[in-house]
């Protein structure tokens, strides 16, 4: 899906709220591909996928203790034919040092994903902490017409297309 999905970068700034300050960074949106509410009929897709963040935002999946480089995938069924991958993954050479992403920050950045943009988008996230050396996270939502199932690699679970 995000391969062959052209950006449109929009100028939506949005906060993190954190206990540090956080820096200002462009949303980016993708323009194509799967929206949100395609295929839903009277479901809400949006409040499903947000729902579903309860569960993804603990330590055992999308939220916890990330290396330097590390992603973390998930991939969620929402209705009949339609799901959506999340991502989250900690940028920098800040090795040999861990981070943790808070199951909160977890929430609120990918529910800024899930309303911000009609087709799923992404937006880097800079904490910026004055005593100690500052992350860069990346934050991803993006909805998908088919079902999850595992990657060719089968490290992941992806959203694929299922006729």
């Amino acid at each position: 899906m995000l391969s062959s999905t052209l950006l449109l970068i929009l100028s939506t700034l949005t906060l993190t709220p954190t206990s540090h300050s956080a820096a200002l960074a462009p949303r980016e949106c993708y323009i194509s591909g799967e929206r949100w509410d395609t295929h839903s009929g009277d479901r809400d897709v949006r409040g499903d996928a947000n729902e579903a963040l309860e569960d993804l935002c603990v330590p055992s999946k999308l939220s916890g203790v990330y290396t330097p480089g590390q992603t973390k995938t998930a991939c969620v069924h929402l209705t009949y034919l339609k799901c959506a991958e999340f991502s989250i993954t900690l940028h920098g050479d800040i090795w040999p040092r861990n981070f943790t992403m808070p199951d909160e920050h977890c929430k609120r950045g990918l529910r800024t994903e899930i309303y911000g943009c009609d087709r799923g988008g992404h937006k880097e996230h800079h904490n910026s902490n004055p005593v100690d050396v500052s992350p860069t996270w990346t934050l991803r939502a993006d909805p998908g017409e088919g079902a999850c199932q595992k990657s060719p690699s089968g490290e992941d679970t992806v959203c694929r297309t299922v006729y």
